[in-house]
């Protein structure tokens, strides 16, 4: 790779980077909702309340005939098409404590989180709901003015 280059062909590739289905998705431009999330997010998992319980009448339970048939739940983060986190499941619980920490490092133009509960599944995995956290929750200032 060559490290000094002209005006004109850094200007002629970028614009060629630029054009690109890719970077077209990765890059798209911010809207009035949307903000540009650069560096490493921590996100922590605590718990879920009150799931409904989709395994009572499922595969499961006409195959292991058990006391306790309900949901396996587990979370997933995404930032649009990227996958952010995916805690464990924890079995047979409707009120599941995760208490798991992530640390992503993100570079993504979003309107924000979108978290996803579902049930784990021996064919098909079901959801048990969504929660969508904007990014303006996420961007916080601190006493000095700064992000």
């Amino acid at each position: 790779m060559e490290l000094a280059t002209s005006a004109k062909s850094l200007t002629k590739d970028t614009a060629d980077f630029a054009k690109s289905a890719l970077m077209t998705k990765l890059f798209k431009a911010p809207t009035p909702e949307s903000a540009i999330l650069w560096g490493l997010l921590h996100i922590k998992i605590v718990r879920c309340k009150n799931l409904r319980n989709l395994d009572k009448l499922g595969l499961k339970s006409l195959i292991v005939k058990r006391k306790k048939d309900l949901s396996d739940p587990y979370v997933t983060a995404w930032l649009e098409d990227y996958r952010l986190l995916k805690t464990r499941f924890v079995d047979d619980d409707l009120d599941p404590v995760f208490d798991e920490e992530f640390y992503c490092p993100v570079a993504h133009v979003t309107e924000g989180i979108k978290f996803k509960v579902k049930d784990k599944d021996v064919v098909k995995d079901e959801s048990l709901g969504t929660y969508f956290l904007p990014v303006q929750e996420l961007i916080q200032m601190n006493e000095d003015g700064d992000l």
